[in-house]
């Protein structure tokens, strides 16, 4: 999309002057801040004016602070941090929350949009603590990421760069014969992202993470925190370094579904297929990437919060995840693509279609 103007305001004022300019030319007005809103909802088209609040309240201390009080942790914050700004703070702080993974997402709009993310069955979506809720759930958080080949392996690794070359096999990195390129990984890769959050409900068991490590790899890197680690320091691992896996034009579906029964349905073979018909041929000019989240259970507090004042659409998904393509010079290639997901969506996923905006376009 292509505004008219892009402004950035420095107060309140300025906002207000733009707000009164626009309505007496009669031109619509977008506000966007991380400007993430993928379906396009934060901006506007060559008739319209784009008001970017992203440089707009950034004054430390009174734009971003910390309140402790009777017991409790409040964050108040204004629209225009990033999250990688915002867990900068909140680890400095020694407190987290549930947010999503892109880094360069900006406070308003993902608050706005939910605040969809891997802590999302234990604790729901940011958007429900914006309200103080005194009853913390207990859980376990599993998160599934498909990329393909030359895909940023430093930007999804939650270390630095000397420790991830360390844990790759000599066979793929040992600083002599075999030098690896992370900056465009030769391999595609399925990304589990996994953790318990002590609330001293319930006792701890290993068996979910013992089958992670056990599932057939051609190899594997493994990065635990330490027993004891901070969800302050655990959250923020969780966050991509770049704003998007692969810089290029792409097809976007973010789809969620209500069903127990996606064993019996034969969706994970459907879906691994669907995968594999992108990354088995390496010069289709096309890239996928997938981020798979879990949300069923009767625990789940991105079900159990539903109802609670917020207007987030599919409270009781089960299951969700983006379905992304990217393309280069092969867009129709990319349409074909998502168009035989969508047509075994219904069959595979969920016969519904339950796309949610701010996550979907094409098709």
């Amino acid at each position: 999309m292509n505004p008219s103007e892009i402004l950035q305001p420095a107060s309140v004022e300025d906002i207000q002057q733009v707000v009164k300019a626009a309505a007496k030319m009669g031109k619509p007005l977008a506000i966007r801040s991380g400007g993430h809103q993928y379906s396009g909802a934060s901006s506007t088209g060559s008739q319209g004016i784009q008001l970017d609040s992203k440089p707009t309240f950034r004054r430390h201390n009174i734009d971003l602070n910390i309140l402790r009080e009777n017991g409790k942790v409040y964050l108040r914050s204004s629209v225009s941090w990033q999250l990688t700004e915002i867990f900068d703070f909140l680890k400095d702080n020694g407190v987290f929350m549930p947010t999503g993974q892109c880094s360069t997402v900006c406070l308003g709009g993902h608050v706005q949009t939910g605040g969809y993310g891997m802590l999302a069955r234990s604790f729901g979506l940011l958007g429900d603590w914006k309200g103080e809720d005194p009853k913390f759930p207990r859980g376990y958080d599993f998160t599934v990421n498909i990329v393909s080949r030359q895909a940023n392996l430093l930007d999804l690794f939650p270390g630095s760069e000397d420790e991830l070359k360390q844990k790759l096999p000599d066979s793929v990195h040992d600083g002599k014969d075999n030098i690896a390129d992370l900056l465009k990984f030769k391999y595609a890769m399925i990304i589990v992202y996994a953790q318990w959050v002590n609330l001293n409900e319930e006792p701890y068991s290993p068996e979910l993470f013992t089958q992670i490590k056990n599932v057939p790899n051609e190899f594997k890197i493994v990065k635990e925190a330490p027993e004891g680690t901070p969800m302050s320091v655990i959250a923020s691992m969780w966050l991509f370094g770049s704003p998007r896996e692969f810089p290029y034009p792409y097809d976007k579906r973010t789809n969620s579904t209500n069903s127990t029964d996606l064993s019996k349905t034969g969706w994970s073979s459907w879906f691994a297929g669907r995968i594999n018909e992108v990354i088995k041929d390496k010069h289709n000019g096309l890239w996928v990437s997938s981020q798979l989240q879990v949300y069923g259970g009767e625990q789940s507090m991105f079900r159990r919060n539903a109802g609670n004042g917020t207007a987030y659409c599919f409270r009781d998904a089960t299951f969700g995840g983006t379905w992304d393509v990217f393309y280069q010079g092969t867009k129709e290639a990319a349409e074909k693509w998502q168009a035989v997901n969508d047509e075994g969506r219904a069959k595979y996923f969920s016969k519904a279609d339950r796309r949610v905006l701010w996550g979907s376009y094409g098709g």
